[in-house]
């Protein structure tokens, strides 16, 4: 076992001063459980975004921040991680594309986004070296809290005039709040595979309202993440329940292509191709370095009045802003997260992360250009799934090398 991580069971080791043990012990034991609970809820019941970021500064990032004076072995661990390596790499080479960016936003609020992520992945280490269980109990509650959130916004929507569900509170786009959604029914859906119904049917009807409530934005792209996620699961847990998860998936494609096939098509593309063909031809002019984090972009579609400062597509975004280069370290970040799950992926808690990371992957093809901001709804897109997904890994190495990698029986 590697004497610098803590051993099964024991949590980090105490520093030499007492008082040290107590407020770090504070701080792993309350404080971050209670700030990743925040985390992954707050955008349901924030007045709004400032508060949620200052919630997050508060509970998440300092507190993080604060832990690396008492031990550094998340640190350590994460150092070693390939999907933190992989992030690292990516956001040194998104600082340095600053140079050549005409943004009007100061250096030095565009260098702490990074700092913020990288603050997360401690955290979400943090948590999971010190109590593992209690990382997988935060992320149930908070499914738990996101399902009675999305019952909510149900009711208010039916009681409304709208057409689409905004969403509520910090949110108030659809696609966003299907973004949100979306990671919680990757979570509910990888779980059930995993697991069943067992002593929790509380997840069926956590399934139920996360399924309606992105039906309800009118965010196709949601629906693929959540068909990705079936998928996936199905393909990192193969078991009976994955297969007829699957099979469910196939047939209510089906059911809706033959009998409402207007929940597909009513919209049409919504001129992704158009707006995607007018952001390549932004791409050629500068293909390999692109035109910098933060770049001014306000792309325009022949015979549309409406301008869009959105390139509708993550990669896209990352390729247009960052060039060939950043678009590769990108994809390797994501190749790095992908290895590490499938490496790891007899572990039922690595598998969730990656499904909720697959998922999030397959609604970023047609939805976003915040690939590294603040906290946002694209954080449960990216960043959220791939330091739990890094901190699950983490977790797992650390038992494989403290009792063997045995095989998980699956059911």
């Amino acid at each position: 076992m590697d004497a610098r991580l803590p051993s099964r069971g024991k949590g980090i080791a105490p520093p030499p001063h007492p008082f040290g043990a107590r407020w770090a012990g504070w701080l792993q034991e309350y404080v971050l459980p209670t700030g990743l609970l925040v985390l992954l809820t707050g955008m349901l019941w924030a007045a709004e975004r400032p508060e949620y970021h200052t919630l997050f500064y508060s509970l998440v990032a300092f507190p993080a921040f604060l832990l690396l004076f008492h031990q550094r072995d998340a640190l350590t661990a994460l150092l070693r991680s390939p999907i933190f390596l992989g992030f690292l790499a990516f956001s040194a080479y998104v600082m340095l594309s600053i140079a050549w960016s005409d943004t009007d936003k100061s250096v030095g609020s565009m260098l702490k986004r990074p700092l913020y992520i990288a603050l997360l992945f401690l955290a979400a280490t943090q948590l999971a070296l010190s109590n593992p269980l209690r990382l997988s109990n935060v992320v149930r509650l908070a499914t738990a809290v996101a399902s009675i959130g999305g019952l909510l916004a149900l009711f208010l929507f039916f009681n409304s005039d709208e057409s689409r569900l905004d969403g509520y509170r910090a949110l108030s786009n659809p696609i966003l709040t299907a973004h949100v959604f979306g990671f919680f029914l990757a979570i509910t859906i990888s779980t059930l595979i995993i697991e069943g119904v067992g002593r929790r049917p509380w997840r069926v009807f956590a399934l139920l309202v996360f399924i309606a409530a992105i039906l309800a934005t009118g965010s196709r792209g949601g629906l693929a993440a959540g068909s990705a996620a079936v998928v996936t699961a199905s393909a990192l847990w193969p078991n009976r329940r994955g297969a007829v998860a699957c099979a469910i998936l196939v047939v209510g494609t089906l059911a809706i292509v033959l009998v409402a096939p207007e929940v597909i098509t009513q919209r049409g593309l919504s001129l992704r191709p158009q707006i995607w063909e007018q952001a390549l031809s932004e791409i050629r002019q500068r293909p390999w370095l692109g035109y910098g984090y933060d770049s001014y972009i306000m792309l325009t579609v022949p015979g549309v009045t409406e301008r869009f400062p959105d390139t509708h597509n993550m990669l896209l975004a990352v390729l247009r802003q960052e060039g060939i280069i950043g678009l590769a370290l990108w994809l390797g970040m994501h190749f790095a997260a992908a290895w590490s799950a499938w490496r790891y992926r007899q572990h039922p808690a690595v598998v969730v992360c990656a499904v909720a990371l697959a998922s999030g992957f397959t609604a970023s093809l047609t939805e976003g250009i915040s690939y590294l901001s603040r906290p946002k709804e694209h954080w449960f897109l990216i960043w959220i799934p791939l330091s739990l997904l890094a901190a699950a890994c983490i977790e797992a190495r650390r038992n494989e090398q403290a009792e063997g990698a045995e095989p998980v029986r699956r059911g």
